[in-house]
């Protein structure tokens, strides 16, 4: 709200913010929409980012400011960040890090490559410039294709040729089951949606880590965010 505040006293005529598919909670209907109205997150995580969307289209009201928020789904790649399932499952594999693996596996992601993020976030961007002051909207950044972390497990272990080894734990129950895109919007705005396959996204990553100065530091990354 200080950002945002700011940011119309200023008459800065554009502004976008990072939102998450975590707002959804597991109270709404599947695919996720940004037109569903019974969101319930289960993390106070995703409930600060609901209350940004709320916050925001009252904050711009009659405004010279056209915002957006994105709903980032799973975004995953190089320079990732080191607490997230699928850079530990990495770290496990090229440097024998820890890795607890909550849950059964079960568990369903719409993963989003980082180059399909950005290239998202650049159309948007465009997009939003042709909007009027005071407009405000939502936008799913996410494919529509969800897996279970079973599956990102394979795919990490056929990429590396090892097997992860972890310690099972109980599901974390700010965890949703499932989270899966309603790609509908984002190609009626930049005519587009995320579409690199996870196989192709984990062999990009692994080739990343493969890197001697990052397969120096994984396992040192993986443990400050212990």
């Amino acid at each position: 709200t200080n950002v945002l505040t700011e940011t119309v006293q200023n008459s800065i005529p554009f502004f976008l913010y990072a939102s998450s598919s975590s707002v959804y909670g597991d109270s709404a209907t599947l695919p996720y929409s940004e037109s569903d109205n019974n969101l319930h997150p289960n993390s106070f995580y995703g409930a600060t980012k609901l209350a940004n969307e709320l916050f925001t289209p009252t904050l711009i009201k009659n405004s010279s400011t056209a915002a957006r928020g994105l709903r980032f789904f799973t975004v995953y790649g190089p320079w990732g960040r080191p607490d997230m399932a699928y850079f530990r499952m990495i770290a496990n594999t090229l440097v024998d890090s820890d890795f607890e693996f909550f849950g059964d596996g079960t568990v369903e992601r719409d993963f989003t490559y980082i180059s399909d993020a950005v290239n998202a976030v650049v159309s948007l961007i465009s997009e939003l410039q042709t909007r009027n002051p005071g407009f405000s909207d939502i936008v799913n950044l996410g494919g529509g294709k969800p897996l279970s972390m079973n599956y990102l497990l394979n795919v990490v272990g056929a990429t590396t040729n090892k097997k992860v080894k972890y310690k099972q734990s109980q599901s974390n129950l700010n965890d949703s089951k499932k989270t899966m895109s309603d790609p509908t919007y984002i190609k009626k705005l930049i005519g587009a949606k995320p579409e690199i396959k996870l196989e192709d996204g984990i062999i990009e990553t692994i080739n990343w880590a493969k890197q001697n100065e990052i397969m120096n530091n994984l396992g040192k990354w993986v443990k400050s965010v212990t």
